[in-house]
């Protein structure tokens, strides 16, 4: 059930659109883009300190990824990525270990 869309979880097409609607919404916070970012650069099997840490050279790459992010913003004035890569500022894709 949790991984289940909100909207799919109302009965009336109204209340679906509703719920699309603040998804969209709640998607477009700039703190949650920013998670998202943060997350996706991340992911599973970076190499952290022994206290848990990122690195040093990752903190510093999405640092400037997140930064970045808050920076921009949609045509249509939601928040979006910058274009950028992030193979080009961590030197690698964000999943890899």
């Amino acid at each position: 059930m949790l991984d289940t869309p909100l909207a799919e979880l109302m009965e009336s097409d109204e209340e679906r659109a509703a719920a699309q609607a603040l998804t969209e919404d709640a998607l477009a916070v700039p703190a949650i883009v920013r998670l998202g970012k943060l997350v996706a650069f991340v992911g599973e099997g970076r190499p952290v300190t022994q206290a848990g840490n990122l690195k040093a050279p990752d903190a510093v790459a999405v640092a400037r990824l997140l930064a970045r992010a808050m920076t921009c913003r949609a045509r249509s004035a939601r928040w979006t990525t910058c274009p950028t890569s992030l193979t080009s500022i961590a030197g690698r894709s964000p999943l890899s270990s």
